[in-house]
């Protein structure tokens, strides 16, 4: 339990660092834009460099993955790009302004391992935290590990609001580093994941001495003979890997790719579509228009805005912790989601009859905001930080680092058209016409959820039960045929 648990604080750490990292790139781009280029237009685009990397590294993601190890992509790949894109930020900030091919440089291999770690990490953890032998790797602690590395990113995220970047504290660039780099050596502690040291490492005493550390886990399940663990397991592997990543085009493998990739595409699109840039944008308005003035000197927007994320993930963690399962997880997508449309559709209804000269609010000036805080709440419990649980723990295995890597990378990349495409959709169609369009997505998206994903979860549950009951089956009739000397 204690080497499960340092898995967990390293995994969190990770995500910490990376999240932080990426707070700092985006308000040192903010703070010296105007040294970069002349170009009111170039300077608009600075802001993608570091989610362009983020792309970009989350579509890569799957090849350290498959070739270095879960464990070594984060090791091998994440601390490196972070610590070298901090240290060049960090430096940026001692030379010449001219010298901003060094900042953008810097600012893009941040965003890079934030995409590498986005799919690395929940990756690294439910392989290695669960129960090998099946095909799906659904155990109910998974959903609570996976949102705990949410926490870490929305705490590192508010660090960074508390703690910004100034002319005095150009050091804080380090701090991102230093932490990923203790996290990655700290790693060297844990071991790498069992599936792949047996499929593509070939290292059978290190996969044997990696499901040793689940001891405690295998001995509920009734399984005490590590031998015959590691015999089925890379059996049930083998099979696994055949089935799914045959070189052979098989129609049902197709189906249950294309199937997977649409139900990931689905939920990582959500958080991007669901409308949380417009709050953003318009949340001091919301604040002033209720006659409550925020500056900078009592207390920033950034900082309640993440305040009301890291509450939110922290009651988001508890209900998983208390009342884990794929049905709290569908509950709590579909209220965050239906919650969401009203909100949005509710706050277009108020910024119509205001630009329409209507004066029958004058009465609930507060209106705005109650909505602004409700609506920060909900997203970030379900949409903001589940939707990236589900679509991580109901991918199957063998699929999933490929997976979340294309769905991953299509989430970043709404994430960059929806940021840039702002300010162009709230000319055209007007402030209550961009929150009506959201309420549409997010109504769009309830609907995917309530007649696509949940009954998807409800068919992998029991597919799940199935590969349970055939696995134990095997162990329990497979003993001798598990004697080869190969596993000893």
């Amino acid at each position: 339990m204690n080497w499960q648990l340092g898995v967990v604080v390293l995994c969190g750490a990770s995500s910490l660092a990376t999240s932080l990292g990426q707070a700092y790139s985006m308000q040192q781009l903010t703070t010296v834009s105007h040294h970069l280029t002349d170009s009111p237009a170039l300077r608009a685009w600075t802001d993608v460099f570091p989610m362009a990397g983020a792309l970009l590294g989350c579509l890569l993601s799957w090849l350290p993955l498959r070739y270095l190890g879960r464990r070594a992509t984060l090791q091998l790949v994440v601390a490196p790009l972070l610590s070298a894109g901090c240290c060049l930020t960090f430096v940026f900030c001692h030379i010449t302004r001219v010298a901003s091919p060094v900042l953008l440089l810097g600012v893009s291999l941040q965003g890079a391992a934030l995409g590498v770690g986005f799919s690395a990490i929940p990756v690294y953890l439910l392989e290695t935290m669960c129960f090998p032998c099946n095909t799906y790797s659904h155990t109910r602690c998974a959903p609570a590990l996976i949102i705990a590395t949410q926490l870490c990113a929305a705490i590192g995220t508010l660090l960074a609001s508390v703690f910004p970047i100034s002319p005095n504290t150009k050091y804080l660039h380090l701090i991102p580093a230093t932490i990923m780099t203790v996290s990655a050596l700290g790693m060297c502690l844990t071991n790498e994941s069992p599936r792949w040291l047996l499929l593509f490492g070939q290292r059978v005493e290190h996969a044997k001495a990696s499901l040793k550390q689940l001891q405690s886990q295998l001995q509920l399940q009734g399984y005490s003979d590590p031998d015959i663990i590691i015999c089925q397991a890379t059996e049930w592997f083998q099979k696994d890997e055949e089935q799914f990543c045959a070189r052979n085009v098989n129609i049902a493998v197709v189906r249950t790719y294309l199937r997977a990739l649409s139900l990931a595409a689905c939920l990582l699109s959500l958080p991007s579509m669901s409308g949380v840039h417009v709050y953003d944008f318009y949340s001091k308005w919301a604040f002033k228009f209720a006659g409550v003035f925020i500056t900078d000197r009592n207390i920033s927007l950034s900082v309640l805005r993440d305040s009301m994320r890291v509450a939110a993930v922290t009651i988001a963690l508890g209900v998983l912790f208390v009342a884990n399962g794929a049905r709290s997880q569908c509950v709590s997508l579909i209220i965050s989601t239906g919650t969401i449309s009203i909100a949005l559709g509710a706050t277009g209804m108020f910024l119509f009859s205001l630009e329409q000269g209507e004066n029958w609010k004058w009465s609930v000036l507060w209106l705005p905001l109650v909505i602004h805080i409700v609506f920060q709440t909900v997203f970030w419990f379900g949409v903001g930080s589940q939707t990236f649980i589900t679509a991580y723990q109901f991918t199957p295995t063998p699929l999933r680092p490929s997976i979340i890597s294309l769905a991953g990378g299509l989430h970043w990349l709404l994430e960059i058209t929806v940021n840039k495409f702002l300010f162009f959709m709230i000319d055209t169609i007007h402030p209550f016409g961009t929150y009506w369009f959201y309420c549409g997505t997010s109504a769009t998206g309830l609907v995917l959820i309530v007649f696509m994903i949940v009954p998807e979860i409800s068919m992998n549950r029991a597919t799940i039960n199935v590969a349970r009951s055939q696995v134990k089956c095997e162990m329990e009739t497979g003993k001798q045929a598990c004697s080869s000397p190969q596993y000893k």
